[in-house]
């Protein structure tokens, strides 16, 4: 079996300063970003692509993608690193499966919960 095909997203996501104050769109675009690096990328990174070519795939027009990397970019969510976008804490965020796993069962368990 290969690399999973889920991705980790929190859903306060939208509700960071910078993509709050993007237009639904750019919103949404931030999300297609992050599906594409999953799905093409390794590890946070993955080959830049045309800003028409991703507005296609993502159903926007291209300003709406160029709107969503000026504001990536300008937070540091994002940086351009020799013709790649590099995602930043993808790690952080996208631990493997086991490990988060495997730091779930370790947690020591709160007996006020139950």
């Amino acid at each position: 079996m290969g690399t999973s095909r889920w991705i980790r997203v929190d859903v306060s996501i939208v509700e960071t300063d910078w993509v709050d104050l993007l237009p639904g769109a750019s919103r949404w675009c931030w999300i297609e970003l992050l599906l594409h690096v999953k799905r093409s990328g390794v590890r946070g990174r993955v080959r830049a692509i045309n800003t028409n070519v991703f507005a296609r795939r993502a159903n926007v027009a291209p300003e709406d993608v160029e709107e969503m990397l000026t504001a990536a970019h300008a937070d540091g969510a994002i940086e351009t690193v020799d013709g790649d976008w590099v995602v930043a804490k993808w790690d952080e965020y996208q631990t493997p499966d086991a490990v988060r796993q495997r730091r779930h069962r370790d947690r020591p368990i709160d007996a006020d919960t139950f």
